[in-house]
């Protein structure tokens, strides 16, 4: 699966990042590899949706229930002016949102209970500046998503025809292959070289394909620890 193959691709980067940097120190690590840095983590997730029915009205989807995602990123540090940097990256996570098990008012039995969730599975690429204030960064960016994967899963509980549990559905071409996030940061270094930072990334583009009738977008909000070479 794609997530497997980016999920070794980038344990193999670190790996291979860790095995150099140790012996570049041992040299006196170059400026470049002092620039790098490496974060993972995750976090909660948001899917606003709005439907349009054939009547004009609208109806709301959102999917808002507790849900963690994974992030994986590169990035690189470049200082433009006294406690102003630049941070470019590339990097791997997971966005959407997952409903809560509720009853439905498509069967006629109030006992049919229903969720779902969707699953973006995406590669970014952005940049975000921050500005220093004592020992703590806080910034700004934009981020581009390219969407590899899409997934989507329902669940039932007293289906009338015993389809009940999780079932994969392929909904993908509701939606467009690429989005665009704006986003907010605030870190702070727990010890030397090593930072935890919290973001907050909001969707500024619709997620739906235009010939569908929905209006779609995300939020999603990370906590990541990382070091800087």
């Amino acid at each position: 699966m794609i997530r497997k193959f980016v999920y070794k691709t980038f344990v193999i980067t670190l790996l291979m990042l860790g095995s150099a940097s140790s012996s570049i120190y041992a040299q006196e690590a170059s400026a470049f590899f002092r620039g790098l840095g490496i974060e993972i983590g995750g976090g909660y997730n948001q899917l606003l949706w709005e439907a349009t029915d054939v009547d004009g009205g609208k109806e709301s989807y959102d999917r808002t229930a507790f849900s963690l995602m994974p992030s994986i990123r590169i990035s690189y540090e470049f200082d433009v002016f006294s406690k102003i940097n630049l941070h470019p990256f590339i990097g791997y996570n997971e966005f959407g949102g997952h409903s809560k098990l509720e009853s439905v008012d498509w069967f006629l039995n109030s006992d049919v209970l229903y969720k779902d969730q969707y699953r973006f599975r995406n590669l970014e690429f952005g940049i975000y500046g921050t500005y220093s204030i004592s020992r703590i960064n806080m910034g700004a960016g934009f981020k581009l998503n390219y969407h590899l994967e899409i997934e989507q899963k329902n669940y039932y509980e007293n289906h009338p025809q015993d389809i009940n549990g999780w079932r994969t559905s392929d909904n993908s071409f509701l939606f467009k292959d690429l989005s665009l996030d704006a986003g907010i940061r605030l870190e702070y270094p727990i010890i030397q070289k090593v930072k935890i930072g919290a973001e907050g990334w909001f969707g500024i583009t619709d997620l739906g394909k235009e010939e569908y009738p929905i209006f779609v977008r995300q939020n999603h909000f990370r906590l990541l620890i990382g070091y800087r070479f």
